[in-house]
């Protein structure tokens, strides 16, 4: 947006193919100055912030995606500088940065169950452990044990998530976390 002529830049052009729009579904940064731009169906672009241009495309045979649904990016976690998380509509995703682009690695046994199911979002708690949110439920991976467990909606009992569609995951300074369904906020207060 510039303030003297009230214009606002448009980035419309899919550099995946030209003719569609650049239908986005996620955008982010990272560490080295880049915006990960996530377009539905087609992949993630990665733009250098102050330069406008596109550095690197990750195309959906990049990311190993199943062509069976539509891909969406949903979310990413950073796990160190050089290591992220992508949280797709066709799994878990890593992405380590090396000689100046990502690649996709292979996940640790810790998170391989989650290559193929629909990863909506993922943070990291204060121990060390991991919230990953699905369309089925939120799992916490004890860092220490190696051990999930699944938080799940039970239809009549009170005191579960409001649905099992996770949409975000946010630990607050107190360290309570705070999930995002889509039928609502649940909180699970920290432990005293």
């Amino acid at each position: 947006y510039n303030r003297l002529t009230g214009e606002i830049e448009a980035i419309t052009a899919n550099p995946f193919n030209g003719a569609e729009d650049l239908n986005v579904c996620f955008i982010n940064h990272d560490s080295y100055g880049n915006v990960w731009i996530g377009v539905e169906n087609h992949g993630i672009l990665l733009m250098n912030s102050s330069t406008k241009q596109v550095v690197q495309q990750l195309s959906l045979q990049d990311i190993k995606v199943n062509f069976s649904h539509p891909f969406l990016l949903n979310n990413q976690f950073a796990k160190s500088k050089d290591s992220i998380f992508l949280c797709t509509s066709d799994g878990l995703r890593l992405c380590k940065y090396e000689n100046g682009k990502y690649r996709i690695a292979d996940l640790n046994p810790d998170l391989k169950k989650f290559e193929t199911v629909e990863i909506r979002c993922m943070t990291g708690a204060k121990n060390g452990g991991l919230w990953i949110g699905t369309n089925n439920g939120l799992y916490f991976l004890n860092n220490k044990t190696h051990q999930y467990d699944l938080i799940r909606h039970v239809p009549g009992l009170p005191g579960t998530l409001l649905d099992n569609y996770i949409n975000s995951v946010f630990i607050d300074s107190f360290n309570n976390t705070w999930i995002i369904t889509t039928k609502g906020l649940n909180l699970l207060r920290r432990e005293e």
